[in-house]
């Protein structure tokens, strides 16, 4: 049976190597050492950097959307709510 593909992008937990700014708000500096998530975009490219602030926040909305997509797709009979792996 062919492995389930994830419908989430490469994603890690890294401490920053240099200074910057987040890339979701430019407000939010992030220094080097800090904890950011870093979201792959392409590959050659480099990753785009979050503060946690902005990660906490980009991760509940992504809890909330994968959550009503399950239930649309619930809604529709044609899946069952718990995935065998």
């Amino acid at each position: 049976m062919a492995r389930y593909k994830s419908v989430l992008r490469k994603m890690e937990i890294v401490g920053a190597g240099r200074k910057r700014k987040c890339y979701h708000d430019e407000k939010h500096s992030v220094n080097k050492g800090d904890t950011v998530l870093e979201v792959s975009v392409k590959d050659g490219l480099s990753p785009h950097g979050y503060c946690q602030a902005c990660a906490a926040k980009m991760i509940a909305q992504a809890r909330t959307d994968l959550a009503q997509l399950e239930i649309s797709l619930n809604a529709s009979g044609e899946t069952q709510s718990a995935i065998e792996v």
